[in-house]
């Protein structure tokens, strides 16, 4: 190491095991196709269930309240595994948990198919029907802590949101497809089938892509010193620490290890800029495009999450609360529009208020991407853009939410929802993306905690609605009640969200 203050720079060699970089353009199309099937999957097992959840009540005789419990249940077994699948994904990688996970619930919304064969008692079916949705949600929920790991690990910040938008548009694809496929069987045969294809489906898919394209990280290696090795520099990255500049030049030498230079600024009352620590080759290395991937997961291996540090900035409970938000609006509409219809329109046919306003999310989902990547790549600043992206999500389902209860036709009221369902595809690049921003590092750890506090209103808000509609049967109030909680949470978010690296 050599330190000279005249020269304003100090050096320090580290070696990086290179050898699982970034994914290349042809690797990131793959795992992009194959993930979005496994999304489309994954939201199609998960909502089979208010798709078939009348069919499934009348042969069951359940209230309401009763329906609302088994819908709402799901998500008190998603919030156990979120911070659970981020910790696991950092550690192991995101793709061997994906599809671990994907081949049990899978299995799970196979066992639907014999519950009312385990059990001649209501309550006990029912109570069957609890157990078999709280593990479902349990096992679902290490998917998008494991999603957003990938994407900070392994996808450019200039691809990220256009892969991540094309991956998640699957969940809406499989809405539709539980929405289609699910009506249509019902109707012809039983509410069985669509559990038993879903569920066979998923069993497939995760056993074809560990057989075709997974591949186990390597083992970790932690940063390590080494000599000085001349080698030309391929990247500058500079950020601002205390009052001086501070910058990092990398090198990568013929056998893959990494050169870092360190230049500093220095201050009156500094005689030396002090050599560069773990904390800042870590967070320089994962803030580099050229030299994400592996090197970025080995550094974070060695760095730990300064969570004191994350709960004390505003943003941080900003994204938590506008993701919050945003759940509770969503996932009332994805649990409660089948019944809504059946409420409002009884001879409409269940197929078309199922299919029809999940065609125009999916195209929504994917201009969010390219809205988002082409902004920040004119020169917006990215928290600039999650806000923008944001406000659609937010404040549009909003909107269209509070005109949807005014309606008195099919046909305007299937538009309204199609139009709020569209505005939600837009989250999908806005705080959804958010903890990759936040903490490049961590992001699997702090999309964890975030979705985990974002899975309370999947049970409090789906069980109230449940509740609303047993003893006043409202659904102008169960609307006003998402739309408010919605308008609070874009207001906070607009105010203290950031997309600046926190940690």
């Amino acid at each position: 190491m050599t330190t000279n203050c005249n020269e304003g720079f100090s050096e320090l060699y580290y070696s990086i095991d290179m050898s699982g970089n970034i994914w290349d353009g042809q690797k990131r199309r793959a795992w992009m196709v194959a993930l979005f099937f496994g999304c489309c999957l994954l939201y199609a097992a998960r909502n089979i269930m208010p798709v078939c959840s009348h069919a499934i009540a009348m042969e069951s005789g359940w209230t309401r309240q009763d329906e609302g419990l088994v819908l709402g249940i799901f998500f008190w077994g998603y919030m156990f595994t979120q911070f659970l699948g981020g910790l696991l994904s950092d550690m192991f990688g995101g793709q061997l948990v994906i599809l671990s996970s994907t081949f049990v619930w899978g299995i799970v919304t196979l066992s639907f198919t014999m519950l009312p064969l385990a059990s001649t008692e209501h309550d006990g079916t029912f109570h069957f029907f609890l157990i078999s949705r709280f593990f479902l949600g349990f096992f679902q929920g290490f998917f998008y802590p494991s999603l957003a790991s990938l994407m900070a690990k392994h996808v450019k910040t200039s691809d990220r949101q256009f892969t991540y938008a094309f991956i998640t548009s699957g969940a809406h694809a499989g809405t539709l497809f539980s929405g289609l496929v699910g009506s249509f069987l019902t109707e012809i045969f039983t509410w069985r089938i669509p559990f038993f294809l879903i569920g066979s489906l998923a069993v497939l898919w995760s056993a074809l892509v560990f057989q075709t394209m997974l591949r186990f990280p390597p083992p970790v290696l932690f940063l390590h010193k080494v000599g000085p090795v001349p080698s030309p520099p391929i990247k500058p990255s500079s950020y601002r620490q205390g009052s001086g500049l501070v910058s990092f030049e990398f090198a990568l030498t013929p056998s893959g290890s990494l050169s870092l230079q360190k230049h500093q600024t220095c201050s009156a009352a500094s005689s030396s800029p002090p050599p560069p620590s773990l904390v800042e080759v870590a967070t320089a290395v994962a803030t580099s495009d050229n030299l994400r991937g592996s090197a970025a997961l080995r550094a974070a291996s060695a760095v730990p999450l300064n969570w004191r540090r994350l709960c004390r900035k505003s943003a941080f409970w900003s994204m938590i609360f506008g993701n919050f938000t945003f759940n509770n609006t969503f996932l009332i509409i994805l649990n409660w529009s089948p019944s809504f219809f059946h409420d409002r329109f009884p001879e409409s046919q269940s197929w078309v208020f199922n299919v029809v306003p999940w065609l125009i999310v999916i195209p929504c989902s994917l201009l969010s991407g390219v809205l988002a990547d082409k902004l920040i790549t004119q020169g917006l600043s990215v928290t600039l853009v999650r806000k923008i992206i944001t406000t659609i999500a937010l404040f549009g389902t909003s909107l269209f939410l509070l005109i949807l209860p005014r309606l008195q036709t099919f046909m305007l009221s299937l538009i309204c929802l199609g139009l709020a369902v569209a505005c939600c595809g837009f989250h999908s690049s806005g705080i959804l993306l958010n903890p990759q921003d936040i903490a490049p590092l961590h992001g699997g750890k702090v999309f964890g905690i975030m979705s985990t506090i974002g899975t309370i209103p999947g049970f409090t808000g789906v069980y109230l609605t449940g509740y609303i509609l047993q003893h006043w049967g409202s659904w102008s109030a169960v609307f006003h009640f998402a739309v408010l909680g919605n308008l609070f949470g874009w207001i906070v978010y607009s105010i203290f969200g950031s997309a600046k690296p926190l940690v």
